[in-house]
């Protein structure tokens, strides 16, 4: 009886077979190498959070969730903002269904991306007590799950809110005073909501620009240098600095050369009112303010680039 089978060297130098076991073994190695990785990972985000609190002698839960964000281990904070849209509808001005029906949806679909953000329109009457607001409306705490479900919520709010919205202002809509108080009406929504550093305001204007007021009129006569006017409004307690501070304004559907009611507009009588409106609203606190033609364009990336701190 043979106890050992002697291989030829022809048998010798032939291949094995590839091991199925091996084959198999493969991914869990693969698996246990990823794991590992993360581990390390974690653990070394542990280690750097522990020696970014230092050696203090008061190690609370504050301390240790602060330094495991500036190591990347949370979520960055969630900034919420009050959106604010004005509507100028007196004599020729701007702001009718159509272009607050597209402001509203811009502005809303804005506030929906993080829950808690209210959002107001005010309607500009031919004095500070024609100027009202038509109610306010917060975006909703939006649900855990799928984001299909969170998208149906949203988009629920939205069309809700915009129908709240259009409603109330459809009465207003009808009416087109000759005069335009705008300083005072910014003056009304600013003392309404004073300026908050943790809750900043986007302020939506739709209108011409064209202040018909006392404190001005810039329909025909050039304004006056923004230094000048912001001393004139400030003798009468309008836009005194501070007033709009943490606040972003746009105006929105100005349309340059178009036809006033007493005379037609030109594109240097357009660029004096730009830069007095400018000077005076920086003078009250603004950190922003544009000039659009037509709707809105918020600062950022786009809407959900508000929903983050910057």
């Amino acid at each position: 009886m043979k106890l050992f089978h002697k291989h030829t060297p022809a048998q010798r130098s032939q291949p094995r077979p590839p091991s199925n076991q091996a084959g198999r073994a493969r991914p869990a190695q693969a698996w246990f190498v990823a794991a590992a990785g993360r581990a390390g990972m974690l653990a070394l985000s542990m280690l750097s959070a522990i020696l970014a609190i230092g050696c203090s002698p008061k190690l609370d839960r504050t301390s240790i969730e602060a330094a495991w964000c500036e190591v990347g281990g949370c979520e960055p904070p969630v900034v919420r903002h009050r959106f604010t849209i004005l509507c100028d509808s007196t004599l020729l001005a701007p702001c009718d269904l159509v272009s607050l029906t597209k402001t509203l949806d811009v502005v809303l679909g804005a506030a929906s991306t993080v829950g808690g953000n209210p959002v107001e329109v005010w309607m500009l009457g031919g004095s500070v007590a024609d100027t009202r607001s038509l109610g306010e409306q917060i975006s909703p705490v939006l649900p855990e799950g799928r984001e299909r479900s969170r998208g149906q919520a949203r988009e629920q709010w939205i069309r809700q809110a915009k129908t709240a919205f259009l409603k109330a202002a459809e009465p207003a809509l009808e009416v087109h005073p000759r005069r335009s108080a705008l300083a005072e009406a910014l003056t009304k929504i600013a003392l309404a909501h004073p300026p908050d550093k943790t809750l900043p305001t986007e302020l939506v204007i739709v209108s011409d620009a064209r202040e018909v007021s006392l404190v001005g009129d810039f329909e025909c006569d050039p304004p006056p240098a923004p230094e000048a006017w912001a001393k004139r409004l400030a003798r009468r307690g309008i836009l005194p600095p501070g007033s709009l501070g943490s606040t972003r304004i746009y105006w929105t559907f100005v349309n340059i050369g178009s036809m006033g009611p007493r005379c037609r507009q030109s594109v240097a009588q357009e660029q004096l009112v730009r830069a007095t409106w400018r000077g005076v609203l920086a003078s009250a606190g603004a950190t922003r303010v544009e000039f659009l033609s037509g709707p809105v364009v918020l600062a950022g990336d786009g809407p959900a680039a508000l929903a983050r701190k910057e």
